[in-house]
């Protein structure tokens, strides 16, 4: 699946949660918490894909799968 796509699905998904948001019906307050911290999460992931197909083709992705360093901050951070 294209970023794209991708884009297109979270987008639908967002105006379908804001639609519910304005609904009539009514939403329980706790319901409605959920949606808008949801609404906010997609916001997020849309702007990171919009960051992501704007950056220059030729800059360095992170690597991701190079395990943590022992004398990092990370590792002391999440060692358990």
């Amino acid at each position: 699946m294209v970023l794209t796509d991708i884009y297109t699905i979270f987008e639908q998904r967002k105006l379908k949660m804001q639609n519910m948001l304005k609904g009539k019906n009514g939403v329980s307050s706790s319901k409605k918490l959920e949606l808008e911290g949801a609404l906010n999460e997609i916001e997020m992931f849309l702007s990171t894909l919009e960051y992501y197909k704007n950056v220059p083709k030729n800059v360095p992705e992170p690597d991701l799968e190079t395990p943590i360093d022992d004398r990092s901050f990370l590792s002391k951070l999440f060692k358990k």
